[in-house]
């Protein structure tokens, strides 16, 4: 736990050092990330991949992938623990010319329009790759019966306090005879 915790500290340090979202990094490694749009409900599950490959002739070891979301329309963050439980995976050595595709399932806990993007970490740069922005649409979803809750929720409660008072009216029965 504690070098995730690190991970992520230094990529938000080394941040500052990444070069803008599409423009080209002397980095070995190239990061996608699938889909790059997504239209989803609050409540849904999303599912991204990203694909890091190794673009020399060397292999490079020790590769590890953050992946960061955020909401470009507010001064304020998202905090994305709140959307995966985790934020870096290990992708280990990526061999010359291939590619190490990591997976993330997200449950958006807001609507709104949001970015998701991914950086590849590697002992050997002291940069960062940077994957495109992907865009995540999460549309609000109000309902009164969310998950088919509400019967449980308010019967519940009815058939207990039913229970109850048929309870208390045969004891009182019970103690007048």
């Amino acid at each position: 736990m504690k070098h995730v915790a690190a991970m992520t500290v230094w990529t938000v340090v080394i941040l500052g050092l990444a070069p803008p979202v599409g423009a080209q990094s002397d980095d070995p490694l190239s990061v996608v990330i699938n889909p790059a749009g997504v239209e989803s409900r609050l409540g849904d599950t999303i599912e991204v991949e990203v694909v890091v490959t190794n673009q020399t002739a060397r292999p490079i070891s020790d590769v590890a992938v953050h992946l960061d979301i955020t909401d470009p329309s507010t001064e304020g963050s998202v905090d994305p623990e709140d959307w995966t439980a985790t934020l870096t995976q290990p992708a280990g050595t990526v061999e010359p010319g291939q590619s190490v595709t990591l997976q993330w399932s997200l449950q958006p806990i807001s609507g709104g329009r949001f970015t998701a993007y991914a950086v590849a970490l590697h002992p050997a740069s002291s940069g960062v790759a940077a994957s495109n922005a992907a865009t995540i649409t999460v549309a609000e979803q109000r309902a009164l019966n969310p998950e088919g809750v509400l019967p449980i929720a308010i019967g519940g409660p009815v058939l207990i306090g039913g229970l109850l008072v048929l309870r208390w009216r045969a004891r009182r029965t019970a103690t007048a005879v």
